[in-house]
Order: structure tokens, then sequence, then C-alpha cells
């Protein structure tokens, strides 16, 4: 971090380059993966993380006012806040070099202190990278001590069971007991490869969403400091269920037979839930009767360590496109959201389930991750429909295409349905603006001319004693630009023609008023110069 030539204590937009830190030390609390689950999930949240410095490099102010950060070097509150927190102090020969604290509207959310021996800046060990941050202690042992306040246990507990649990995922880490201060102190040990070499690690946890966690060169972990710091926590915690408890790995249950969700499944996979809002890659089809823009979106899945089921889930409709590499084992897919959700790419024997909210009444409901994670709401159902947590959740990626598992070598994708199969029917009417573009080609409808406009004004002027500028404000006069359309033929006005989508419909004499919902549009009439609709006043 670049505050060793800084003032004692800075707020503001230069703290945001700590956020990448932040986030790596929270997925570190939530499951270390070694290098794999880096690749996984601390890549793309360093790549966001970087998109947000740089988009809030020019909001200083802004975040001087909110202050959501307090970072501070100053070892005498670097100890008050471990003492505060853990109840110890520093191990002998280590110094407090650096506390920050995250508060979310007024309420702190997290507290992290960093333990290094005397001599060693803070600047050596966290250095920015670009707009993210990344930290590395080289020779040293360094210890950080991390409180996430509002945490919600049993979500923890399940993590932390998972890694206790082991799998090939989580090769490195291994449950352990160290004989400390007259009781057995339980710890996750192993090492992971790291670009200036392989790191030893130890992890303790607490009860209320603490964690000590210890990283050393492999080999050369300085144990003396280790085993002083867990020996305080042992005399200052002696009832601590976390501290002294390798939690048991938390029941899968089968699937249920919901036919919300995937019915036929076995028992063994991985839930991996990809959420977004839109598409990258737009389309010009029509998806649905919504109306709404409709973009593709990329998933590739390579080698995991158990087959995997694919929780897809979009706001707006959303074509997905599905690869697979050689040892791709895909269990089933489930695809739902608010917009239609359809599902290329996939070999026809695929397990597949897929729901909308334009789908028409139906029992499932539909469930959505923001960029934060998955709520508690959205973690519930997922164990009620597949009897299992959420293993990895994708909301950002990297390049082209959401990656899952270990990708390499060609990516195949089966052609048995294209993004024209899984389109609207050129029979069904598409919503909002692609439905008046449907019926404009079709001819039922063009837009309305000046003269065309003018003459249902002075017509409707007389019938209601106004004056032709009375009669154009009462209509509004946004109609007379490129809002107004006459009708040519006998049609049905496309669904969704709400808000921005609304428009004006001028019905000559002789030609039926056009059937379905106008929504907020309204019909003007040149038999008797009527209007009808919400633009009539």
């Amino acid at each position: 971090m670049s505050v060793p030539h800084a003032p004692r204590r800075r707020r503001g937009g230069a703290i945001l380059k700590t956020v990448g830190a932040v986030a790596l030390l929270g997925l570190v609390l939530l499951g270390y993966r070694a290098y794999a689950f880096y690749q996984e999930k601390v890549a793309p949240v360093v790549e966001g993380v970087s998109q947000v410095a740089a988009l809030a490099a020019n909001a200083v102010e802004s975040l001087e006012a909110l202050r959501p950060f307090t970072l501070s070097q100053d070892s005498t509150e670097v100890a008050e806040v471990l003492r505060s927190t853990f109840d110890v102090a520093p191990p002998p020969g280590y110094v407090g070099s650096l506390v920050m604290q995250l508060s979310v509207l007024g309420t702190a959310r997290l507290r992290m202190v960093a333990v290094l021996p005397h001599g060693v800046e803070a600047a050596s060990v966290f250095s920015p990278e670009g707009n993210s941050m990344r930290f590395n202690a080289g020779p040293s042992t360094m210890f950080l001590a991390t409180e996430f306040s509002g945490a919600d246990p049993d979500e923890i507990y399940g993590e932390f069971a998972e890694l206790v649990a082991g799998d090939s995922s989580t090769p490195a880490l291994q449950p352990v007991f160290a004989e400390v201060g007259g009781k057995r102190v339980a710890l996750l040990r192993g090492a992971v490869p790291g670009r200036e070499g392989a790191r030893d690690l130890a992890f303790a946890f607490l009860d209320g969403g603490r964690m000590l966690f210890a990283n050393g060169p492999q080999g050369k972990m300085d144990e003396g400091a280790l085993t002083a710091l867990l020996t305080a926590l042992v005399a200052r915690h002696p009832d601590d269920a976390l501290l002294y408890t390798h939690p048991k790995a938390p029941p899968v249950t089968p699937p249920s037979r919901d036919a919300c969700g995937i019915p036929g499944l076995g028992n063994d996979f991985d839930v991996v839930m990809v959420s977004v809002s839109r598409g990258s890659t737009p389309l010009d089809i029509a998806l649905d009767r919504s109306g709404d823009d409709v973009a593709e979106e990329r998933v590739v899945v390579g080698v995991t360590p158990k087959p995997v089921v694919l929780v897809l889930a979009g706001k707006d409709p959303i074509v997905w496109n599905i690869g697979r590499t050689d040892g791709a084992r895909i269990a089933g897919v489930l695809a739902q959201g608010s917009g239609r959700q359809a599902v290329i790419g996939l070999p026809s024997e695929t397990r597949l389930t897929q729901y909308s909210t334009e789908d028409g009444p139906n029992a499932c409901r539909i469930f959505h991750a923001e960029e934060t994670g998955p709520d508690s709401e959205v973690k519930q159902r997922v164990r009620e429909l597949f009897g299992r947590r959420i293993g990895t959740f994708l909301h950002r990626k990297a390049g082209e295409s959401f990656t899952v598992g270990e990708v390499s070598g060609t990516v195949r994708r089966d052609e048995r349905l294209t993004i024209r199969d899984v389109a609207l029917p050129d029979h069904v009417l598409p919503g909002g603006q692609r439905g008046l573009q449907r019926l404009t080609q079709q001819g039922k409808i063009r837009l309305a001319t000046a003269a065309e406009m003018d003459r249902w004004v002075a017509g409707a002027a007389r019938v209601n004693g106004r004056t032709p500028e009375e009669q154009r404000k009462a209509v509004g006069s946004w109609a007379f630009a490129d809002h107004t359309y006459i009708v040519l033929a006998a049609t049905e006005l496309p669904p969704n023609l709400y808000g921005s989508n609304s428009r004006q419909f001028l019905v000559p004499t002789g030609v039926p008023v056009p059937s379905g919902d106008p929504g907020h549009s309204t019909i003007l009439l040149m038999d008797g110069f009527a209007c009808r609709g919400s633009g009539c006043r």
C-alpha cells in the first residue's frame, strides 16, 4: 500500500487500492483454494476492483464525504484494534504495522490488522499493482487478524467445514491440532504456490467471524511467533468453539424432486452459479414478448473435481451459449430469470430446466444474485433445489467467457440448436420497439406525417372548443415527432407499450381500432376526433 510516505492517516480515493486486498482476505476467510481458487474467484474480483478504482479516481471528494475506509500505520492504534478484536498483543519481535477498517452506512463491517516483524515496512508487503493490490511478505512471516461483523454464522461455519473436509480442490490445506496452553487448537495448515515461491499457511478461526492468518516462506514459518499468538488466544478465549473444533462437513442431501430444479440428478456434483443482469453481446432477435433487448452470454466448462450443475440467472433476456473442453462434466443446467433465458451449445442428453416470469404463471419463483454475491434467500433456494450450497459464484469475467474449472484445449459447442432456433417465432409479435418495427415492416402501421396530425388536431380542437395550440398541448407535443403512427390495417398492438415504449396511434375513418393492450399509449380517432388512453386531456 502506498502509505509509508503519506500522512499518518489517509482516507478517501487512495484507499480504493486496498479493496483488492480486502477482497482477497474475504475470500480467504470463506475458503482458500490455492492457485486454482485464485484464478477462478479472486482474479475476477481484482479485475472488478480495478474498474471501480479507475471510475472512482474522479470522485475523491464524494469518497472523502462518505469515508468508507480508514487506514492507519500508527503502531499504538494497530495494537489497540488487535486487542479490541482478539484481546491479544503482537507476538515478541513483531509490531502492528497496519490497520484497515471498513464501514457501510456508518456500521463497521471489517477490521483487518497486519502484524509484521520489527523493521519490515508495510509498503514492502502490501503494494499497489496498477489499480489493484497484492500482498507478499517475502522472506518474512506475517500475521493478519480479521473480523467480519454481521457475517452469516451458518454460511461461514459451512465454508470452514468444507475446507476441513478437504477435496481435490483444496489439496494444500489439512486439519491439524496444535497443543498450546494446555489445549488442542484446531488449525488448517498447508502450503500454496506463489509468485515469489511456495508459502506455508496457517489458519485459526474464532467465533464471531474472526480469523488469524499466518503466512511465511515454505519451511521457514516463524513457528515461535505463531505459538506465542495461539497461546495468547487460548488464555483469552478458553471457551471459543471454533478455536478448538474442526467443523464437520455440512450434510449433503439428495436434490429435491421439485420440477423447478433439475429432475433426475445424481448426488455427486457441485453447484456453480453464474448471475448477470444482461448478456455481453447484443443480438438482433426477440427472445420473449417483453420488448427488452437480448444479448448472448458465453460460459465454458473445463475439468472440475466433480460434475457441475450450472445455475444461470439473468434479469434481461439472455441466450446462454455453453461450451466445454475435454474432461468437462456437466450434470445439468438450470437457466431462469426475469426475462426468458435460452440455452444453446449443450449436447441433447444434458439435463436442462428453463423458466422465467415471461413464461406466464408458473410455480417456479425466480432468483438472482447481485454483484455482492447471493443473499440468504438465493442461497436457501439453491439448497432447497439441490441439497447443497453454491460452491462457486461468478458474476464477472476476465475474457469473452465465464470459465468454470481448468479450461484448456479446444472448446466444443453442440450445434443442434442455434440462436435463431431459440428466438421468438416470426408469427409471434414481440413487445415494445421491436413489435412496432415488425408491424411497420408488415405494412400495418407507419409514422404519421405532420399534415395528418394537423388534420386531427384541427378537428379535435373544434370538437373540444380549444385552439389548435391548446389541443396539441393536451395530447403532448412529443407526439408530433417520431412517436405517432398511423394505422393502415386491422392489427393487434404489441405488448409492453409502457413508459418509454408508449406511442400514439392515429386511426383513419374506416380502419378498425387496433386490438390488444395499449399500455400507456394513446389512440387518436379521425372518426369524431376522439381520444382514448392515458395521454388524453
